[in-house]
Parts: structure tokens; C-alpha cells; sequence
């Protein structure tokens, strides 16, 4: 992928990921997506997280507040969910503690 290509890809998953939180898997299929290639992906990855655009612990806490708050889901029902976007077990520790 050229230069100017990859820039604008930052800038599409960077609007992406700051309208609403995301973890890493979405962010990273989005990103393949976008035709980038797996150093290309980790990358920007590592740049989101940088730049906090990317946070999973972040992720974990909106996602389990907004389950139970809005869709009245049980804490098994969001830790399963949390798990089948890959989160890490602290991540889905950090999220349900709140």
C-alpha cells in the first residue's frame, strides 16, 4: 500500500474508533478491510493504542455498562460476549468490576 494510502486508512480507523468504542479485533478487521497488509495492521494497531484511540480496558467497562444498563444483559451473558471479541480475562475483569 503506498504512503498516501496508508495515511488516509490512519485517518478513516482513527474517525472509526473515536465515534465509538472498539476493540482490537473490529479495529483490526476494519483495518484488513481497508486492504492493509499485517505489518501495515499492526502498526496502526500500536498507533491507536498510542495515541489513545484504542483502549480494551475502556472498551470492556462502555460495552458492560451499556449491556446491562440499556439491554439488561446478566453479568455471564457480557462476560461471554467480552470473550468472543477476544478481550484479555483482565480486561473482562476491569469491565465487570463496574
Amino acid at each position: 500500500m503506498e504512503p498516501e494510502a496508508l495515511t488516509k486508512a490512519k485517518q478513516k480507523i482513527a474517525h472509526y474508533c473515536a465515534y465509538q468504542e472498539r476493540c482490537q479485533q473490529e479495529v483490526r478487521s476494519k483495518l484488513y478491510q481497508y486492504g492493509l497488509y499485517k505489518n501495515q495492521v499492526e502498526e496502526t494497531l500500536a498507533w491507536l493504542i498510542t495515541e489513545g484511540y484504542l483502549n480494551e480496558e475502556r472498551f470492556a467497562k462502555t460495552f458492560a455498562g451499556g449491556k446491562f444498563r440499556v439491554k439488561k444483559w446478566g453479568k455471564l451473558k457480557i462476560e461471554q460476549a467480552l470473550k468472543q471479541k477476544q478481550l484479555s480475562s483482565y480486561c473482562i475483569r476491569k469491565g465487570m468490576a463496574e
